[in-house]
C-alpha cells in the first residue's frame, strides 16, 4: 500500500543547546503528581512536543480537524498535530 500523503515522515527535530527554564519548571510540577488523569498525560505530551519543536520550523495545532481528500484517507478530529510550517519543504 502506498500512501500519497506525508503523514508518515519522521520530523527533523534539532538538538537544543539548552533546555528552557520554563520546561524545567513545568516538569517539576509533573514530578509531584501522585495520580495522573488523561488531562495530565495530554499536558505532559504537549509540553514535551512544544519543547522539542522550539526554534524549529515545526508548529503544533490542537484539536485539528482532518478533512478527507483524494490524497489523504484520514478524517476526523485529532488532539494534536505537529507539522512543518515551511511550505517549500517536501515532506
Amino acid at each position: 500500500m502506498t500512501y500519497m500523503n506525508n503523514i508518515f515522515w519522521t520530523p527533523r527535530f534539532y538538538l537544543q543547546k539548552e533546555i528552557s527554564k520554563e520546561f524545567l519548571w513545568e516538569i517539576k510540577k509533573f514530578k509531584k503528581l501522585d495520580s495522573w488523569s488523561n488531562f495530565d498525560q495530554l499536558a505532559l505530551t504537549q509540553l514535551i512536543i512544544t519543547e522539542a519543536i522550539r526554534d524549529t520550523t515545526f508548529e503544533m495545532s490542537l484539536n485539528y480537524k482532518c478533512e478527507p481528500s483524494n490524497f489523504c484517507m484520514f478524517h476526523g478530529t485529532i488532539d494534536m498535530l505537529t507539522y512543518n510550517s515551511e511550505k517549500g519543504e517536501k515532506y
